[in-house]
């Protein structure tokens, strides 16, 4: 486990991109919680429109709604492992790659089948980057620190959940429900941007 990072004063002012590595890391960690809750329960307000889109009966509707979130866990040990053996920082890209080609193929699905597939994938992403999140938090904060920033971390859950419950009920009846669904493309913007400055840092 790489040495929680310290500020140093050096000639060349590396100091303060030292200080600023704990910043987006924290940043990192909280915008995959943010989208990743987001892009989880943003389905759950949408149920009705999907349902009378693609003609899903209520079983294959109950299966479309827990796939993303059973594949999150899935997510958390497959690039877990690619961590371990391929690096960080290649195992986050792939993670962040999988979360945002997840979400532009869940707006853009033309059935049942493509929307599952799109979802499953979303999960292997979202669960990928929370725990990339947390090992980071773990690796970049003292041990007296790592409990309350892991906890701001994962506030980022519920500010997730309340722009998927003000975007589902905002939702015009004439607005088809994929336009509400790629809203979910900037949560994913936002966390490939925070990761590309995380990947310049000790953090990977």
């Amino acid at each position: 486990m790489a040495a929680p990072v310290h500020a140093q004063t050096l000639p060349d002012g590396s100091a303060g991109r030292e200080e600023a590595a704990p910043r987006r890391v924290l940043l990192f960690a909280w915008g995959a919680w943010f989208a990743g809750f987001y892009s989880l329960m943003l389905l759950s307000f949408l149920l009705q429109p999907v349902q009378e889109d693609l003609r899903l009966d209520e079983d294959s509707l109950a299966v479309l709604t827990g796939v993303g979130v059973g594949f999150t866990g899935a997510g958390g040990f497959l690039f877990g492992w690619m961590s371990d053996r391929l690096g960080r920082r290649f195992s986050l890209f792939l993670a962040i790659a999988s979360f945002s080609l997840g979400n532009a193929a869940c707006a853009a699905a033309p059935g049942a089948g493509w929307l599952l597939a799109a979802r499953a994938l979303a999960g292997l992403g979202i669960g990928g980057t929370w725990g990339a999140g947390q090992a980071m938090i773990g690796e970049t904060f003292p041990a007296e620190r790592r409990g309350r920033y892991g906890a701001i971390a994962q506030s980022g859950a519920p500010f997730g959940l309340g722009l998927a419950t003000g975007a589902g009920f905002r939702r015009e009846p004439s607005t088809r429900w994929s336009w509400s669904v790629r809203a979910g493309r900037s949560c994913s913007s936002c966390s490939v941007a925070t990761s590309t400055g995380c990947s310049r840092g000790p953090c990977c």
